[in-house]
């Protein structure tokens, strides 16, 4: 999905002093690195729920996922 997020370039800078370079672990050379992201998709791929998370500290509950599947099953029921 494309879903990601750019370092600053104070926080690129620290993490090549820590000896961590993105640009030689991701595939495509960037330093890019994704936002915790959960998506629900129904049986034809149509996204009916997505949670993103710009804080990489924070993440989707699991509470919220299953409401989220609940609901959408009631959806495809009625």
């Amino acid at each position: 999905l494309g879903i990601l997020t750019a370092p600053s370039d104070g926080t690129r800078a620290a993490q090549l002093q820590l000896g961590l370079d993105l640009t030689q672990v991701n595939a495509d050379g960037t330093t890019g690195l994704p936002m915790p992201t959960v998506v629900i998709a129904d049986a034809d791929g149509v996204i009916r729920w997505i949670d993103v998370h710009a804080d990489y500290t924070t993440r989707t509950e699991t509470g919220q996922v299953l409401q989220a599947v609940t609901e959408m099953t009631r959806e495809i029921a009625a």
